[in-house]
């Protein structure tokens, strides 16, 4: 499975909302409720682990900070586009 680079992503919704603000401007001599309007909204989540793992009788501490675990990605993005118009 062929995951997309952050940066590629990214700028593949940036450019999505412009031509969407674009087509909002365009209708604004329409009434207010025919606009068009997006919202943009990218999640964020860190997490970091802290504890022990055992298995068959044996213990090992674990202590991965949120800046490893993010050092460890390959790419992840999360996150909501809403494209409205009107109600």
């Amino acid at each position: 499975m062929t995951f997309l680079r952050p940066a590629s992503l990214l700028s593949g919704l940036a450019t999505a909302a412009l031509i969407a603000g674009l087509a909002g401007a365009a209708t604004a001599q329409t009434r207010a409720d025919d606009r068009w309007s997006v919202t943009v909204s990218p999640y964020v989540w860190a997490t970091s682990l802290d504890g022990n793992v055992a298995m068959a009788g044996h213990k090992a501490p674990v202590d991965v900070s949120a800046s490893d675990a993010f050092d460890q990605l390959e790419s992840v993005v999360m996150g909501e586009v809403e494209v409205r118009r009107g109600r």
